[in-house]
């Protein structure tokens, strides 16, 4: 069915579902049930999960109140970690948020954000480091990293605080959840090298749990 069917059939503004696709808006329990009816899903294990994930994202999450302090983005991307069974990233450049040290965050955002109060700058790192309690959880999401070479050889801070941070992702291999690989600068080109990204793997409706096979 067309986006035009659906709003059709429904009697909803022409623009409604497409903005619930693109996570523009939030959707409804009732909304999620007059989708399902239309769309025929009639299993009623199905229905109750998915209605279900329609309430839990009405809860507001902690960090939903920084609206001054984070953009709109950076608050949608921890609302995904909280909720993903399998965060995969690759880093060009840097140590990811989740695996950084207090003054490594510190000096990352201060020469990115060299303008703001020091009182902005500590609500910043306070925050980076509140996401990382994310991996300490009973069901905390698998964690795999690859790194570019540049990423630890690159010095940020100062050469204490980067052997700080080197010394830290050493004990981070030995989390269960947490795997960390290095790309040396021999393996030559590869198609990553536009950029650093994420992926997020979420687990299916009947998993209780995170996913524990290898992407």
């Amino acid at each position: 069915m067309s986006i035009t069917e659906v709003v059709g059939r429904l009697g909803w503004p022409g623009s409604k579902l497409s903005r619930i696709e693109n996570r523009q808006i939030g959707i409804s329990a009732a909304d999620v049930r007059k989708l399902l009816d239309l769309y025929g899903v009639d299993d009623p294990q199905q229905v109750r999960e998915l209605v279900e994930m329609a309430r839990r994202s009405k809860e507001r999450g902690w960090w939903e109140s920084y609206t001054t302090t984070l953009p709109t983005e950076t608050r949608t991307m921890i609302g995904i970690e909280t909720e993903a069974s399998l965060i995969r990233a690759y880093s060009q450049a840097l140590i990811p948020g989740l695996l950084q040290t207090p003054d490594y965050a510190h000096a990352v955002i201060r020469a990115a954000c060299p303008t703001d109060s020091q009182e902005i700058v500590n609500e910043r790192v306070e925050i980076r480091l509140a996401r990382q309690a994310l991996l300490e959880e009973k069901e905390a999401p698998r964690l795999w990293v690859v790194l570019s070479e540049s990423a630890i050889r690159h010095v940020v801070g100062s050469n204490a605080i980067m052997a700080t941070q080197l010394r830290s992702l050493t004990k981070e291999r030995s989390r269960g959840n947490v795997e960390l690989q290095v790309l040396p600068f021999s393996a030559g080109e590869h198609p990553a090298m536009v950029g650093s990204f994420w992926l997020y793997g979420f687990p299916a409706p009947n998993e209780l749990g995170p996913s524990t096979s290898r992407p």
